[in-house]
């Protein structure tokens, strides 16, 4: 019986194929090369402490804060070795653009304006206090909190062949190095000038930025099943390694405040970035990094091939810096909060820099294209 066009078609697209005399991934491939464009939601970060208030409602800190969707590559090299292609390499390379979100809140200092602080506990006192950011008749008040990351990784593999030839399904095993980069910048600044003339400058500027670099060995399995044009790819792996952090804090204020409306001058003290913080602070500590990747290809030619996928990357252990702000302060060390140009600190040593770690995940779906050799 003469078979039916769209018969032939589904028998074409369904029939299963071994991987090794698949004529549409090219009898024995060799080399593999492939480009990827990644659509990825990252886990929002932990959220800073009160940042600015107006009769005790939060404007800016109090809540986790989403970054939203960001675009990146993901680039990646398969090479066979050997006539039975038992033993490959596999490496690839992957970054995410920089993302970044801002808000401000302001008040003009007019009369009947918005009366902004800045919240935070007075260690010395033990009490909850504030100073004032606007001050409605006397100064306005603008405040903008900026937080950006960024995130890259790539990973190094050897690969060994488990499953026999002339199986529809390929299987390999995984093992190799990992290395994952993510970097937040939390910015806090701030400016106070008097409507009152002569105008004066008060401007703060708080900088957070924490790194986060994992070292690591991995292991993982790879499979792909055959269905003649179409393939589905499956990876997953886990690495156990080394995560090194680091904290670096600075804080400032430009006035002109304490010298007669002269030249402005700089002190190294904004509200949450004091001397008791400033500096680089550096911590290491175990860390686990399982993912996953799901890949279905579409083979164009015995050479080309277009993918649709799907990535999950989870961290046991990240250092962010929005988690890193401590409301605890000592206002002597403080010119911006106690009114005097002095810092030198007398009391207990507060804010202190924050150590505390969280977890992270990104997911996202990729879009790629894989060249056989």
């Amino acid at each position: 019986m003469r078979k039916s066009p769209l018969s032939l078609l589904l028998l074409l697209l369904f029939s299963p194929l071994v991987a090794e005399e698949n004529p549409f991934t090219n009898a024995k491939p060799r080399m593999f090369l492939q480009a990827e464009y990644l659509y990825f939601w990252l886990k929002g970060t932990p959220e800073p402490p009160l940042l600015v208030t107006e009769n005790e409602t939060a404007l800016l800190g109090g809540t986790s804060l989403h970054t939203g969707p960001q675009s990146g590559a993901r680039f990646s090299l398969t090479y066979k070795f050997g006539s039975s292609r038992f033993f490959g390499l596999d490496a690839n390379y992957l970054f995410l653009e920089k993302d970044s979100y801002s808000k401000s809140v302001s008040s003009d200092g007019d009369l009947g304006s918005a009366h902004l602080t800045i919240p935070y506990f007075n260690i010395v006192t033990f009490q909850e206090s504030e100073t004032n950011l606007s001050l409605p008749g006397r100064f306005s008040g603008e405040a903008t909190l900026k937080v950006t990351n960024e995130l890259q990784e790539a990973e190094a593999n050897g690969t060994f062949k488990l499953l026999p030839r002339r199986l529809p399904v390929d299987l390999q095993l995984l093992t190799g190095f990992l290395w994952w980069d993510f970097e937040e910048k939390l910015t806090f600044t701030t400016s106070s000038p008097s409507i009152i003339p002569p105008l004066d400058t008060f401007y703060t500027k708080d900088e957070f930025k924490t790194s986060n670099e994992f070292y690591g060995g991995q292991v993982g399995l790879k499979s792909e099943v055959f269905w003649n044009r179409l393939s589905l790819q499956l990876k997953a792996e886990a690495a156990f390694g080394l995560m090194c952090s680091e904290l670096r804090i600075n804080g400032m204020l430009v006035t002109n405040d304490f010298n007669g409306l002269q030249e402005t001058e700089t002190f190294p003290a904004g509200y949450f970035g004091l001397p008791s913080n400033t500096g680089n602070f550096k911590r290491q500590y175990f860390s686990i990094i399982p993912q996953g990747v799901a890949r279905l290809y579409f083979h164009l030619t015995r050479y080309l091939s277009l993918d649709i996928g799907y990535t999950f990357l989870y961290v046991t252990k990240t250092l962010w810096a929005t988690n890193s702000l401590d409301s605890l302060i000592n206002p002597s060390q403080a010119p911006a909060i106690s009114g005097s140009p002095s810092i030198t600190l007398v009391g207990p040593a507060f804010p202190e820099p924050l150590f505390e770690t969280k977890d992270f995940w990104m997911q996202g779906l990729t879009l790629g294209v894989q060249l056989r050799f």
